[in-house]
């Protein structure tokens, strides 16, 4: 009984057909290859072990034999083992009997498939591929077929560079010295030279030219030509200097590994380690360019990162962990990303030493909010016990002035005006700082609020001086603000206060408008008051500065430091744009709710 790993390795055998008698002799071969067990079997049995479509075109061939002709070789199908094998059938006559050779192409046949597969992926890579490439034959090296870049890079056609001698890409004071070259290609088989070639425009450039000979069966010469545009080889040169001098300096570990042997995670082999992986791996695995992942870390195959690394190539997806590559305590975050086939980068930022930066953060911001929370402390306090005594210098000086009465010298009664008013300011000035103490600590509420509505409000607290200066104060505005109300009414009441303050001879006029953009508020407070020089715009803002006296204007240098800080409290900005003479514009901005 002929077994199946037999019929499975059989490959080639001779059958002698006895036509007279009907019987097939069959040689071992011949057995296994159609699986019968007898070496004599009648032609019946024999023709059954082929494929029914195909059994008549046999009879015919052993027929044609028998008749003393020459029939062509054929190709049929056998059954073998439950499945069609395909076999190459030749018969002849000898001497009066017929024989009959049968070879199982099917192996063969999936040879010859894979190689037209892989010719085809060479002919796509050499059509699609980012370089110059040419095939030339004959002794002139006439251009037999030439890629796309080629045609691009001499800026012409493939029809008129058809069969084109390759030194007629050459110019002429360089053809000469190029010719030669070519011409120690038989004995060499390879040259590569620096030399001038010209485009179909007449356009010059330096190249670099590489002919590789090789002959064919039929004693033809074929040259494979590679030509390189050196300017554009030096722009890719400086190009990866440049990426690599910006890999260097990253804040983050850049490292680069080949894999050299598929499925096998310890055989990456570093090839580029950036300064900051560099530093880092220095004191617990050296120097890495050159080494074996598997030579630092001897276990890396079977742990997650081998892992990680190998899918990152085998599967073109970026992969990403968290880790301890050096042990325990420092962390890092790991990605991989394939940048070739057998190429990945690795990538890793130090968790750790940002844990510890978010750790001191959270430290100094709770530090910060005990601080804040003293400070403010303090200033209730300090606002609390100052002002009591500010109390009484103002009323005994009052009362001075009321039991002295005539008595007074003019001199006296002025120095008493002046501890008034200094008293007064200094009062003025503790509770402008509680004030704006009390900004930076008040919770930040967020609602809708109507700035026509506030504006109202704030006519009211400044009613008395509306009046008195004759001031007008107008609002328009195109939807609702987001904010917190109570701030955004001293913001407001700072401003036009300053503006009416701050007037010139006409009577004070200060508008307000909000216009909603795309993702805040803009809002501004225009005047016609005096304005402010150029020079001082920038300093407005800031506490206790002032640009003019008591004597000239009342007032302490809090309230525009105060409107900042409330802009801010709301993530917004506050700026001023002014000219001397013509007024004032306070513009500031606040987030829209998301």
């Amino acid at each position: 009984m002929v077994t199946a790993e037999e019929g499975r390795l059989a490959a080639a055998g001779v059958a002698t057909y006895r036509i007279e008698a009907e019987t097939v002799a069959l040689c071992t071969a011949a057995r296994a290859l159609l699986a019968l067990d007898e070496a004599h079997v009648a032609v019946d049995a024999f023709l059954d072990r082929i494929h029914p479509g195909d059994r008549a075109t046999t009879r015919a061939v052993i027929d044609a034999a028998a008749r003393g002709e020459t029939p062509a070789p054929h190709v049929l199908r056998v059954r073998s083992e439950g499945s069609l094998r395909r076999v190459r059938h030749v018969a002849v006559a000898d001497r009066g009997a017929v024989f009959g050779t049968l070879v199982d192409v099917g192996e063969l046949l999936s040879e010859a498939s894979d190689l037209d597969a892989m010719l085809s992926k060479w002919a796509e890579a050499f059509r699609v591929a980012g370089v110059g490439l040419a095939v030339a034959h004959g002794d002139d090296f006439a251009l037999l077929d030439v890629n796309g870049a080629f045609v691009q890079k001499f800026r012409t056609s493939e029809e008129a560079l058809a069969n084109l001698p390759l030194e007629h890409l050459f110019t002429p004071d360089a053809r000469d010295a190029a010719l030669e070259a070519l011409g120690r290609v038989d004995s060499s088989r390879h040259e590569r030279f620096e030399t001038e070639m010209v485009r179909a425009d007449g356009d010059v450039f330096a190249a670099l030219c590489d002919v590789t000979a090789a002959t064919d069966a039929d004693g033809v010469r074929h040259a494979y030509v590679t030509v390189l545009d050196i300017q554009e080889v030096k722009a890719r040169e400086q190009q990866m200097r440049i990426f690599r001098e910006v890999i260097d300096h990253l804040p983050i570990g850049v490292l680069l590994a080949r894999l050299e042997a598929p499925g096998d995670a310890g055989t990456f082999r570093f090839v580029h380690v950036n300064e900051y992986a560099r530093e880092r791996s220095r004191d617990t695995l050296g120097d890495l360019v050159g080494h074996r992942i598997d030579e630092v870390v001897p276990d890396v195959a079977e742990s997650e990162l081998g892992r990680m690394y190998l899918a990152a190539v085998e599967t073109r997806e970026p992969q990403r962990v968290t880790a301890h590559p050096y042990g325990e305590g420092q962390v890092f975050d790991l990605r991989a990303a394939a940048v070739d086939e057998d190429l990945v980068a690795i990538i890793y930022d130090e968790v750790s030493e940002r844990e510890h930066m978010i750790q001191e953060l959270e430290r100094l911001n709770t530090e910060l909010g005990r601080s804040n929370s003293e400070l403010q402390d303090f200033a209730s306090v300090a606002s609390h016990d100052l002002k009591a005594p500010l109390r009484s210098i103002i009323a005994f000086a009052g009362l001075l002035r009321d039991e002295l009465g005539d008595a007074l010298t003019e001199e006296a009664s002025e120095q008493i005006g002046f501890i008034e008013a200094s008293a007064t300011r200094l009062r003025t000035l503790v509770t402008d700082l509680l004030d704006f103490a009390r900004v930076g600590q008040r919770e930040l509420r967020s609602e809708a609020v109507d700035l026509e509505a506030l504006v109202g409000q704030v006519r009211q607290d400044l009613f008395d001086v509306i009046v008195a200066e004759g001031a007008r104060v107008e609002a328009k505005v195109d939807e609702p603000l987001q904010g917190d109300g109570t701030m955004l009414r001293q913001l407001l009441q700072n401003l036009v206060s300053n503006a009416i303050k701050f007037r010139r001879e006409d009577p004070p006029h200060v508008q307000i408008t909000c216009a909603a953009e795309r993702d805040h508020f803009v809002v501004t407070v225009e005047d016609n008051g005096i304005g402010v020089a150029e020079e001082h715009l920038a300093e407005v803002f800031d506490p206790f500065r002032r640009l003019h006296t008591d004597r000239e204007y009342a007032g302490t240098g809090i309230g525009l430091a105060v409107c900042k800080r409330i802009v801010q409290r709301h993530g917004g900005r506050i700026w001023m744009t002014s000219r001397v003479g013509a007024g004032s514009c306070v513009t500031f901005t606040l987030p829209r709710a998301p």
